[in-house]
């Protein structure tokens, strides 16, 4: 969808998409998922667990959009897709992950706004030019 349709639609019906984004934000906090913690079957994490060791690994993930927002489509894949493609330019992209999350999230339209998640000791990772092994 291009942008100047997206933002009409967004701007036509602005209060269901607010209210929308809203409810969403709010059922999410409902729900606490601490990812150092394994749950016994059945049983759901509650504030007072604790995890049951450091966590030693270390990820991170680039999503297309924040949890309380919905990801858009773009001309050929979703917008954020388009974007990242745009911004690694066939592996001419010089710069660190940080750095090409940036690119990516400024070339976003207002109503979606790229998560970069980190999880553990991701440093050294960041730091690393994207899609280098």
């Amino acid at each position: 969808m291009p942008d100047t349709v997206a933002r009409r639609v967004y701007d036509e019906h602005k209060a269901f998409y607010d209210k929308l984004q809203l409810d969403v934000a709010k059922a999410a906090a409902k729900v606490v998922v601490d990812p150092r913690c394994r749950a016994r079957p059945g049983r759901r994490r509650g504030a007072g667990d604790r995890p049951r060791r450091p966590l030693q690994a270390g990820g991170r993930a680039d999503l297309g959009c924040q949890d309380n927002q919905t990801s858009m489509d773009g001309d050929h894949n979703g917008a954020f897709t388009e974007q990242l493609l745009k911004a690694w330019n066939h592996g001419t992209f010089t710069g660190s992950y940080g750095s090409f999350h940036a690119h990516i999230r400024a070339a976003m339209p207002p109503t979606q706004s790229p998560n970069l998640f980190v999880l553990g000791d991701a440093a050294a990772f960041l730091a690393q030019t994207p899609f280098t092994v």
